[in-house]
């Protein structure tokens, strides 16, 4: 079951991946899901309910890519490939009125890792 409320909520992740090496060249794709379940932003949440008290749940997926030649690794990234709108938490700040939201992204990009040792 998932944590009580004021919590994370629940987090669940699943990766499926198929690789391929050969004569020092490796590469994979990969499927990623994650779920993260509902929380209550705060303490005014057991007396107001909706949105923003009560940040929905939702689902993630993400795809990734690379190739390792050597030392070097490229791997390309789409996390939220299907560009799902959703947000992360909201909380109230001290001294200033209302809720703030952080809301999630899409973020595609290409890392590039060398090894030294």
């Amino acid at each position: 079951s998932c944590p009580a409320q004021h919590s994370t909520g629940c987090l669940i992740n699943l990766r499926a991946t198929c690789s391929r090496s050969h004569c020092g060249h490796s590469g994979f794709l990969r499927l990623e899901w994650h779920y993260k379940g509902g929380i209550k932003s705060d303490q005014n949440s057991e007396f107001h309910t909706g949105f923003p008290w009560d940040v929905p749940s939702y689902n993630l997926w993400n795809l990734r890519a690379g190739y390792t030649r050597g030392n070097w690794t490229v791997t390309a990234f789409d996390e939220n490939f299907l560009n799902k709108k959703y947000y992360t938490n909201a909380y109230e700040k001290a001294f200033v009125d209302g809720m703030f939201i952080e809301p999630g992204y899409r973020n595609i990009g290409v890392r590039v890792t060398v090894r030294t040792r």
